[in-house]
This record gives structure tokens, sequence and C-alpha cells, in this order.
């Protein structure tokens, strides 16, 4: 047992991983063979704030009104639920996420998220 299911549309909302976990690759295509969604951001393109911005709005189709500041971006994050997604899960890959760790605004991206 994981200890954590990301197939559905509950909590939790964060999970850190090894790169390449046997149940962490089965959970996600049972989200997609379910009619979930499943995007993946190489961590490359998350190195700074605005990168950060840029690479979720476009992976979540966040609407154009999106301010591009952590307050817009909880409040963009929020709203997949229900209507906005057709009731299915949503799960973002960052690969290679340790690459992040050293980035000042490492912290508050793991906090809003």
């Amino acid at each position: 047992m994981t200890g954590f299911d990301i197939t559905g549309t509950s909590e939790p909302w964060v999970v850190f991983v090894p790169q390449g976990d046997a149940e962490v690759r089965r959970q996600l295509a049972s989200l997609e063979a379910n009619g979930g969604h499943v995007h993946r951001l190489d961590s490359h393109e998350l190195m700074t704030e605005q990168r950060i911005y840029t690479a979720f709005a476009q992976a979540l189709q966040f609407p154009g009104y999106f301010g591009r500041n952590w307050d817009a971006m909880v409040d963009c994050l929020d709203d997949l639920c229900g209507a906005v997604t057709g009731g299915v899960g949503i799960a973002v890959v960052v690969e290679e996420a340790d690459r992040l760790l050293e980035t000042e605004h490492f912290p508050l991206f793991v906090k809003l998220l």
C-alpha cells in the first residue's frame, strides 16, 4: 500500500516520489484510463517564478486574466474542480523536481501546491 491515491479528485494534492516509481506510473495510467489528465512539466521550465506561472498557465489552460503571481495561481488552481475539469482528476508531474530544491521560490511553490 502506497498511502496515497492520485487516481481521483481528492487528497493528496502534492506527492513527492522517486522518479520511475512503479506505483505512481500505475496510478497515473489509471487516472488517464478513467478520463483524467496528466500534465508533465520539465523542471528546467520552472526555475523562476515567471516560468512557473507560464508553464502552469499553458499546461492547465488558465484563463486569460491570470495575474501571473502566487495569489492568482492559487485562485486558478482552486478553480480546477467540478465543471471545469468535467469531474475528472488532474495530475501535474514535475520531471526531475529535485532540481528545484535550490531555487529561492521552492518553499513557497510547494506551500502553494
